[in-house]
């Protein structure tokens, strides 16, 4: 995502990982009081253990939940939640999901 963590992309609207940092951390003012910091950030990857330490770090990101392939029972019941009364259906349809 970034070329480099201190250079921002102006062409492809792209900011820099510093300016990402800054932005995650808070507008603040010139005597230092935080302005800005009420927002949820959802982020996601399949690599966690390839990302900047300094984005994971508490105050960034302060909650890491990690996401496992789904049990048949769970593609059941999301099935369902768009075909509700399709138990039969539901049922093939989950034993067709491979398991990992």
């Amino acid at each position: 995502m970034f070329i480099r963590r201190d250079t921002a992309d102006k062409q492809n609207l792209r900011i820099s990982f510093s300016g990402l940092l800054n932005a995650l951390d808070g507008v603040r003012t010139a005597e230092g009081q935080i302005v800005c910091k009420d927002f949820i950030l959802v982020m996601t990857t399949n690599h966690k253990e390839q990302l900047d330490p300094a984005l994971l770090r508490p105050g960034r990101a302060d909650v890491h939940i990690e996401f496992n392939h789904a049990s048949m029972k769970q593609i059941e019941r999301m099935f369902l939640r768009f075909n509700p009364g399709s138990e039969l259906l539901a049922q093939q349809f989950a034993k067709k999901i491979p398991e990992f």
